[in-house]
């Protein structure tokens, strides 16, 4: 079967999900001669959607920019920028506090051992998760910073071999450099990615923005941009899939920063079953014995809670960026879906 058949009955699989209502799906392969395109509803490439966790892709570039400029250092520890009274008692493990021991590194890698109060709740209260979605509210660092003082961390800064997923990480990120260069988080994004790259569809998402595409929780949509416009460095972006696939090219190809960052990947396997972490970056390679109907290769990207997901698959050499807007599932089987059909 040839792969514009493939892909063509990808695309009818996609349209015919119930679960589906607003999606959109990009892949290049990377020396840019072939491309493909889906849509479903009133999603096209220029039209925004709320990244989620992918916006930890753009706190980290602009980490990693700001290295190569000697601003900061990865081994710094955290508190060196936030202040010992900001991580006091956020990170405590049998009355031992590790606060001071958060450095850079940890906080991009995610293993700080700071656990996801996202979707973890504390002292038998729903996950902030929960919360949002039966009233949007916006939720500070503070609130959150708070929260991680009444719940042990889950190991100690570094230790091990494992990585602890955590929105908090990024978002303290955020608050670093706003205080290493004493600009905005949302300026820096646009001297540090938007501006270079020439995005005009990308940016952080506020408590008034309205022209983002609705997520839905499976047949109902859900609102919760107050959430998100506090969520900054873990989840406040909202971009287009032209725009996304522009900056994850040029975050993978070392555009927006020193291609040594990415290099010699320490990947650790993080809560989240068989998704890993690394330098910055999530990735996933399923062995054929746990995808035995459809291969999984290894992808190195991010993806995020309302079904987005942005990847670059190595062994085809392809590039995949979009969205399906859906957090009651996960989108990587239309990923993987789309990928082998465009490798054919």
């Amino acid at each position: 079967m040839s792969a514009t058949s493939s892909l063509a009955r990808v695309d009818d699989l996609l349209r015919s999900r119930n679960s589906v209502h607003h999606a959109v799906v990009l892949l290049e392969s990377a020396d840019g001669s072939r491309r493909h395109t889906a849509t479903t509803g009133r999603a096209n490439l220029d039209g925004r959607f709320i990244t989620a966790s992918i916006s930890k892709l753009f706190v980290h570039a602009i980490t990693y920019a700001l290295v190569d400029r000697g601003i900061l250092e990865l081994d710094q520890p955290a508190a060196q920028w936030l202040g010992a009274d900001t991580l006091r008692g956020v990170h405590v493990i049998s009355g031992r506090d590790y606060g001071d021991e958060i450095t850079l590194r940890h906080l991009v890698t995610h293993t700080s051992g700071l656990p996801n109060l996202e979707t973890a709740g504390v002292n038998g209260a729903p996950s902030l998760e929960q919360q949002v979605l039966r009233r949007d509210r916006e939720v500070p660092l503070s609130e959150v910073l708070d929260l991680h003082r009444h719940v042990a961390a889950k190991f100690p800064p570094g230790a091990g071999r494992r990585a602890q997923y955590s929105d908090t990480n990024a978002d303290l990120l955020a608050l670093i450099l706003e205080r290493t260069t004493d600009t905005p988080y949302e300026q820096l994004i646009r001297d540090y990615v938007l501006e270079p790259l020439g995005l005009g569809r990308t940016g952080l998402v506020h408590t008034n923005t309205t022209d983002t595409a609705p997520v839905f929780r499976r047949r109902r949509p859900v609102t919760f941009h107050r959430y998100i416009s506090s969520q900054r460095g873990s989840g406040g972006i909202a971009a287009s899939a032209s725009d996304l696939m522009k900056f994850l090219r040029a975050f993978t190809e070392g555009e927006l920063f020193s291609p040594e960052h990415l290099s010699n990947p320490d990947w650790r396997r993080t809560q989240y079953g068989p998704l890993q972490y690394g330098p910055g970056v999530m990735r996933l390679q399923l062995p054929r014995l746990m995808s035995p109907f459809l291969p999984a290769p290894e992808i190195i990207g991010h993806s995020g809670s309302t079904g987005s997901f942005a990847f670059y698959c190595p062994p085809y050499a392809t590039y995949i960026v979009g969205t399906v807007n859906q957090m009651s599932g996960i989108p990587f089987e239309y990923v993987y879906r789309y990928l082998n059909a465009f490798a054919r």
